[in-house]
This record gives structure tokens, sequence and C-alpha cells, in this order.
């Protein structure tokens, strides 16, 4: 049967020979998992692997492998083929799961989600002398409350003008 399927990676499913599993696939993904085919092929053909774990347990090298060593030497060889984590620009950033994105997560919506940059700053307590540069008014004092409460912020760990030592 001939397919035209017209992907640079084409994974025939096996429940459904008319579906490409490869066209889902991302270019950060289809990178990914053509590095890994490469280099796992390469980790597989050559004897250096073998050779390194045979002598680790002082074993011949040039005798066939004994069955006791074959789970043993597919661990070595499958942490070996491992290239570091899969690219996560299919998963959301707040949970780290694959379905949705972070606008529709159900993290942020319960509140778990991660701090933003905007809950490092803190309301600024009113102090009686001490105004803002252009307005005059007091700061952490809300000002033109009909247009959207304004209040003054500043960082936590940074002290007030005034208190500023200079040494």
């Amino acid at each position: 049967m001939e397919k035209d399927w017209n992907r640079s990676l084409c994974i025939e499913d096996p429940f459904d020979l008319c579906h490409n599993l490869g066209s889902g696939v991302s270019r950060k993904m289809f990178v990914f998992i053509v590095r890994n085919i490469h280099n796992s092929r390469k980790l597989f053909m050559l004897s250096d692997v073998r050779r390194a774990f045979l002598e680790g347990r002082k074993v011949a090298t040039d005798h066939e492998m004994p069955l006791r060593f074959s789970d043993e030497y597919a661990v070595v060889l499958l942490r070996k083929c491992q290239m570091g984590p899969a690219p996560t620009d299919r998963q959301c950033r707040i949970c780290h799961r694959i379905g949705h994105f972070a606008e529709a997560c159900q993290k942020s919506a319960n509140g778990q989600r991660a701090p933003r940059r905007s809950e490092l700053w803190t309301k600024r307590t009113a102090i009686s002398h001490t105004t803002t540069p252009r307005s005059g008014y007091v700061f952490g004092t809300r000002i033109n409350a009909n247009q959207g409460d304004r209040v003054f912020y500043r960082r936590n760990e940074r002290p007030p003008r005034g208190m500023r030592s200079f040494e």
C-alpha cells in the first residue's frame, strides 16, 4: 500500500494504518527525536560501551556476554543513550503537563502558581513627610480612586529614601 505522507518523520499508527503519528510533532521535537536516534544508533553499533561494561565486571570482551549481565547492560546502555529532557514547547509552563497552556492551567486558577514578578512588590506604608516626586501625594495613599485606585509601590528589601545610609 502506497502512502503519500509528506512529513519528515513518518510513524504509522498501528491501529489506524492511514494515520501518520509524526504529523503532530513540532520542529523542536523532531530535532530532539532525530538526535536521539543518531546517538542511540552510534552507541548500539560501537563496541566501546560493551567493552567498558565487561571490563568493569572482569569478563573477557572477545566472548559472548553472559546472560546474567544482560539486564544490567541494558540499564547502562539506556543511561548512555539519554540526551537530556525533551523540548518544552508544547507543555504548560506552570504545571509542566502536555494538553494545555498556562492561560488554561487549573493550578493558576486555584492560586497554586509560582509568584509573579509583580508580587515581589508590596504596598508602601504611608509616611507623613514623604511625598511622590511629581504629584506631592503621600506614598501609599490612593489617588484618583475613580480611575482605578492607583497606589505607589516599592520593593520589600529597599529602605525608604530618608532612611538610607551612605557609607
